[in-house]
């Protein structure tokens, strides 16, 4: 689907083109929603605005991702606006549940009451019954579960630090899925060098195990969708907007963008939406039965609490970012009170050490290394040890979203909008994410 493309608009044909150049169009205002699109896969003309990938498409940001809800007063008129909002529903359920007692009641004495009575009338003696017991064809038969709708997975769906930085791609058995250049659209890339779309949706945060993988939609409001390797049973997984998705086994961990970006957990398989805790976060990390966070509502310090939303507590107490926590019980992050330099601490607060001379973004931890954009030099893609030892720069290119997947780094330019482009660990090898690994 990558090549083809036409355009009507203004009463005039145009094209074919490739995908990257319809989007591009799109991206630069070029393109309105009631213009039409057509190529072979959509089987006739369609509206702009309603091909995955054009038009309407949100800029990805040039630096974080976009802030949590306001701090302070703004927090506390949010509140507000949502409590009165939240009366709405309450009053008018109140009132149906009344209606219902009354129509209850209504019928118990003037209905219920006449058919005892005329039971009564009528009644057989037992003796002059005969038990016959029938089985009745219209009973409803226990249908069998489908274990297709059941999901049962184990391990990790990306790494915390793929996650921190968009998840832009995953590291699988049989090569890498990537968020393409195409639209965003969910990529398979495969060691013998082949790449294929198998989903026409804007995906970041993107986790997989197994045949399944899961994202979140940019088309849908960021809502959490899963889909097979195959390109099959598409399903949305959520109704509001899923950051920082993170998958451990069966259950998926994520901020609520229609909550204040509060934590929620799902199931893998689609269950219900279960809300873990009242603080608005970011930077979410799951490392063994615990989720690491920067608190929002504490002055974006990190926090931590069990799986489960219990045994919440504060880990430092500086303003903190770009959250990186390792297996080995430690948590590299910004110091932001420190010009955002680089530190690591213990996950119980202790051994507080600082890493870097200079700020250092899009943080990701890899084995023992960490990749980051030096500002000072550019923002060039470096790494160093974890223990602050041995600093090395991979490439001078300007970076921005560091995500590691197999001996690839895939990263955005900086100086770029939405362009992925991957490099080996060994800083050669630059390319576009689209072609083969």
């Amino acid at each position: 689907m990558t090549e083809d493309w036409y355009l009507y608009k203004d009463d005039q044909q145009s094209g074919p083109f490739s995908w990257q150049q319809l989007w591009e169009k799109s991206k630069t205002g070029k393109i309105e929603p009631a213009d039409k699109i057509w190529h072979q896969a959509l089987g006739d003309w369609t509206r702009a605005d309603h091909v995955p990938g054009l038009t309407g498409i949100p800029d990805f940001v040039n630096s974080a991702p976009p802030p949590p809800a306001g701090t302070g007063m703004e927090k506390a008129a949010g509140k507000d606006s949502v409590r009165k909002k939240n009366m709405t529903p309450v009053i008018v359920i109140a009132i149906v549940l009344f209606l219902l007692v009354a129509a209850g009641a209504i019928y118990f004495f003037v209905f219920y009451n006449g058919a005892e009575q005329a039971e009564e009338d009528y009644i057989v003696p037992v003796t002059q019954v005969e038990e016959t017991v029938e089985e009745s064809p219209w009973d409803p038969l226990e249908e069998p579960v489908e274990e297709s709708n059941l999901l049962f997975l184990s391990g990790r769906g990306n790494t915390a630090g793929n996650i921190t930085n968009g998840g832009l791609a995953v590291s699988v058995a049989d090569g890498i899925i990537f968020r393409s250049n195409e639209g965003g659209a969910l990529a398979h890339a495969d060691y013998s060098g082949g790449v294929r779309l198998f989903s026409a949706d804007s995906a970041w945060f993107i986790n997989s195990i197994g045949n399944w993988v899961f994202y979140s939609n940019r088309d849908d409001g960021n809502r959490l969708y899963r889909i097979k390797t195959d390109g099959s049973e598409r399903t949305s997984l959520t109704d509001g907007g899923a950051w920082f998705v993170t998958l451990v086994d069966n259950q998926l961990f994520y901020l609520n963008e229609n909550d204040q970006n509060r934590i929620y957990s799902v199931s893998a398989d689609g269950g219900s939406q279960v809300r873990l805790g009242d603080d608005a976060a970011w930077f979410l990390n799951a490392a063994g039965d615990w989720l690491y966070y920067v608190n929002v509502d504490d002055n974006e310090t990190i926090y931590r609490m069990k799986t489960d939303g219990t045994e919440r507590e504060q880990v430092n107490t500086e303003p903190s970012g770009g959250l990186n926590v390792s297996d080995d019980g430690w948590i590299y992050y910004n110091n932001m009170d420190d010009n955002s330099r680089l530190y690591r601490i213990r996950i119980d607060g202790t051994d507080k050490e600082v890493l870097t001379d200079y700020p250092a973004w899009f943080v990701n931890l890899v084995g023992d290394w960490l990749y980051y954009a030096a500002e000072d030099e550019g923002f060039a893609l470096t790494r160093i040890r974890t223990d602050g030892t041995v600093l090395e720069q991979v490439t001078p290119e300007a970076v921005r979203y560091i995500v590691v997947a197999g001996d690839w780094i895939y990263y955005l330019d900086h100086d770029e909008d939405d362009t992925l482009y991957k490099i080996k660990l060994d800083g050669s090898g630059r390319s576009f994410a689209d072609q083969g690994i």
